[in-house]
């Protein structure tokens, strides 16, 4: 598939001759873009369905606050636009997404907040590069993979800064409502990464008249997808 196909081209070719890095860690505040390229196959009442969308989410992030703000903005293969905020609270484990008609659903968060770090048990895979002569930009890329299913993560930080450029992940998600694995092969492309926080009244407005759900199936497939995304990289 193509997301696979880019990356195993343009990330994963091993430099040899270096000593092996480590996983590596981030600012604690930052705010950045990503672009997204995603495609689901998965189980709609018996019969196999897919999803493809692209888009980009703007992700704010607050290790002090414990808090997190993902601005989803996503277009569908009939050029719908979607568009859904995502408000994260660590403190209280819960997660409100708020929808463009204002309504709101409250869900559980089952994550624990983790330090922005390329997880420990994450394995270096090969170094890489980004452009060309004094533009060029070194990365390191790590993998890892996640129960439940065989979701594997890989991620590209640069060399100094540790700062993300390419997450993806791909095999199988958290089983349906069927009992069935839906797979997936998702990319981000992390671009316009800013350590800090230009908007910190996003932390302050977190909204207080959602609706309650027990589970993320109240929300839509892309916004989990996001917020699953999200997850894997910074939390656990």
């Amino acid at each position: 598939m193509f997301p696979k196909a880019v990356l195993a081209a343009l990330l994963w070719a091993v430099v040899s001759g270096q000593s092996k890095p480590r996983p590596c860690c981030t600012d604690h505040q930052f705010e950045m873009t990503l672009g997204e390229v995603a495609g689901s196959f998965f189980s709609s009442n018996g019969l196999p369905s897919s999803s493809i969308l692209t888009g980009d989410n703007t992700l704010h992030f607050d290790e002090y606050r414990k808090k997190a703000v993902v601005v989803s903005r996503l277009v569908d293969l009939k050029g719908n636009r979607i568009e859904v905020n995502v408000f994260i609270d660590f403190n209280t484990n819960k997660q409100f997404v708020q929808f463009a008609n204002g309504s709101c659903v409250s869900i559980p968060a089952y994550q624990i907040l983790r330090s922005p770090c390329v997880p420990a048990n994450a394995t270096f895979v090969g170094s890489s590069d980004f452009g060309y002569g004094p533009n060029m930009v070194e990365v390191n890329n790590f993998q890892v993979t996640f129960p439940p299913g065989d979701t594997t993560l890989r991620i590209a930080v640069t060399k100094y800064g540790c700062i993300p450029m390419v997450e993806s992940f791909y095999g199988h998600k958290i089983p349906q409502p069927d009992g069935k694995l839906a797979a997936i092969d998702l990319v981000f492309l992390i671009t316009n990464f800013k350590p800090g926080l230009s908007q910190p009244a996003l932390f302050d407005i977190f909204p207080t008249n959602c609706q309650g759900a027990s589970s993320d199936e109240a929300i839509p497939e892309h916004t989990r997808r996001a917020i699953h995304a999200f997850n894997l990289m910074y939390a656990n």
